[in-house]
């Protein structure tokens, strides 16, 4: 741990996954960063497009603005876009609130939303934070950024660049750079933070249920990696684990358990480790499909520890879906599978039967596994279940044909630039960055 040398004698000047399941805060079944709720309510089997969202301008400043931030809280989906943050009515996705950036764009958000906060990046080099009472649909306070040197924005725009941040309980960590602050949530009081002359420097922080934190030390090309369960409010270690010489720490997939992934030798996230406790449990290699891809379609950002998509936690079993293969029917067409894996041994549980069209992991609701059936050029597409002990695949929602054309333009950037949601019985698909090309149409859109 780096950043708990020195509590609460930091001053900032100035006015600072979903459905993604890497193990995000879910304080009652209506408030939710994941999107995944424990209820198995009524719902219809038949379905639509209900509403979209149309895609925002980029400002000339920016050929691509980040729009990643997406939470859902009582009856509401919320949204990051390009120089807002704006709340819709989950049934009718008329606006309720928005919240607008205090000066230039937004940036980078945390995945969380805990106790009806979230956080967002904001400013002309993305050198402000804010938080947002979700609630309320009001901003609650706004910072500026302080490198650990004491000056704000010191290297200019390139300095807030690569920024991670993460809510757990009541406190807001943030990292860019070689620097590292955390705030009180409730109150924007400054924590814990890193110190100018550190050895060690954080890679990136997971929050939501518990607060982990993964960092590197050393001067070396290729310092070690270590992983910890940090007490949010003092940023002190419950316990670390060291990863092996020669592997880095790409993401964290979950919290609770600890679940992180791994690089072995490149950038690019090979396995899949059970780290929980500080102890190395179950690993799992994501292996190589065609054309040297792997052979599971997980995707996590290059440059955040979190969300990763198209994968799923729930106890000790993790689900993943398979990369997309010819369907190898006279028709044409692609298909795949999702697996299980038992987090504990790494040990597969099972793997599910050919879908006949591809399925992304959305998450999990009650134990059952929720994956969407992507829409086709010839019919919508699906919301389905997939039983947690034997993989057997059950309709759950079926979208409508007639509003498969929209659905199909909502889907188009596919699952390496999309957030799908999973909310009271609402599939929620949403852009997680906008072009200045005008590629798609939509920011988001709502099916139910």
């Amino acid at each position: 741990m780096i950043a708990a040398i020195v509590a609460g004698v930091l001053v900032i000047g100035g006015g600072a996954y979903a459905l993604t399941s890497g193990g995000g805060s879910k304080p009652h079944p209506d408030v939710s960063a994941s999107g995944t709720t424990q209820d198995d309510k009524p719902h219809n089997s038949e379905g639509k497009v209900a509403w979209t969202v149309a895609a925002p301008e980029v400002s000339k400043a920016q050929l691509v603005a980040p729009t990643a931030g997406q939470w859902f809280d009582g009856g509401d989906v919320i949204k990051q876009s390009t120089t807002a943050v704006t709340a819709y009515d989950l049934t009718s996705g008329q606006q309720r609130w928005s919240v607008p950036s205090p000066e230039g764009d937004t940036c980078a958000s945390a995945s969380d939303l805990v106790s009806h906060r979230i956080a967002v990046q904001y400013g002309t080099d993305c050198e402000n934070v804010m938080v947002i009472d979700t609630s309320a649909g009001k901003m609650t306070w706004h910072k500026p950024l302080t490198s650990s040197s004491g000056s704000a924005g010191e290297s200019g725009k390139y300095e807030f660049m690569y920024t991670d941040m993460a809510i757990s309980g009541d406190t807001l960590a943030v990292t860019w750079d070689s620097n590292t602050v955390s705030f009180q949530v409730s109150t924007a009081k400054p924590l814990w933070h890193s110190n100018a002359g550190d050895n060690c420097s954080d890679a990136g922080f997971a929050g939501g249920a518990r607060m982990v934190e993964v960092y590197k030390c050393g001067l070396d090309s290729d310092p070690p990696f270590h992983v910890s369960l940090i007490n949010p409010a003092t940023g002190k270690p419950t316990w670390t684990w060291d990863a092996p010489a020669g592997t880095s720490v790409t993401n964290v997939i979950s919290v609770n358990p600890v679940v992180v992934g791994i690089s072995a030798g490149n950038d690019l996230i090979t396995d899949v480790w059970d780290v929980d406790g500080g102890r190395l449990q179950g690993k799992i290699s994501l292996g190589k499909g065609g054309d040297g891809q792997s052979k599971y379609a997980i995707q996590c950002p290059s440059n955040n520890m979190t969300p990763c998509r198209n994968v799923a936690v729930d106890g000790t079993t993790l689900y993943m879906a398979t990369g997309v293969q010819s369907s190898g029917s006279a028709a044409g067409g692609e298909t795949n599978q999702v697996a299980a894996f038992d987090l504990t041994t790494g040990n597969p549980k099972w793997l599910s039967k050919n879908s006949g069209t591809p399925l992304d992991v959305v998450g999990t609701q009650g134990h059952a596994v929720v994956a969407y059936q992507e829409v086709a050029y010839e019919h919508g597409g699906a919301i389905v279940t997939l039983d947690p002990s034997t993989g057997a695949i059950s309709p759950y929602l079926k979208f409508s044909d007639d509003t498969r054309e929209q659905e199909y333009d909502a889907y188009m950037p596919g699952i390496n630039d999309l957030d799908e949601g999973w909310y009271d019985n609402t599939f929620v698909l949403s852009l997680t960055e906008v072009t200045d090309n005008g590629d798609y149409k939509y920011l988001m859109a709502g099916l139910r």
